[in-house]
């Protein structure tokens, strides 16, 4: 199983960010409690803005938005496009924190990013241009 964030975020313009997350998870047949999918916004520091409609959010919000539902996914294999983008100092840190907890974890992460996103572990990062190097 794998779970895939693009750039087009997958949103729900007219739903809330919480709505958005359940709405997922029932599409993707998974379980999620309420205090699941508030928790999960709220580690992405969105509590405050998790029943506004996306369309309010700003492009940093959407992207925490995207990325909150990571937190609850079973899948091993996260695939990610860019997703840093848009983010301010706060929830960049908080999305590596997510993305090494991941491998930490044992799972592993395919990803685009302009960023140096300092993930630790076993793996291989691809720099174009300069080829492999050890991750």
């Amino acid at each position: 199983m794998l779970h895939y964030i693009g750039h087009a975020l997958g949103l729900k313009p007219d739903m809330s960010a919480y709505d958005n997350l359940c709405f997922d998870a029932e599409v993707s047949g998974l379980p999620l409690s309420r205090d699941q999918a508030l928790q999960a916004l709220a580690a992405q520091g969105l509590q405050s803005r998790a029943h506004l409609p996306v369309r309010v959010l700003s492009q940093g919000q959407r992207q925490s938005v995207a990325l909150a539902r990571l937190r609850n996914s079973p899948a091993r294999l996260w695939i990610l496009d860019e997703p840093l983008v848009g983010l301010d100092a706060q929830a960049t840190a908080t999305a590596r924190v997510l993305l090494q907890s991941h491998v930490d974890a044992g799972g592993a992460v395919v990803m685009t990013s302009h960023h140096d996103v300092g993930l630790q572990g076993p793996g291989l990062r691809w720099a174009l241009g300069r080829g492999k190097s050890a991750a």
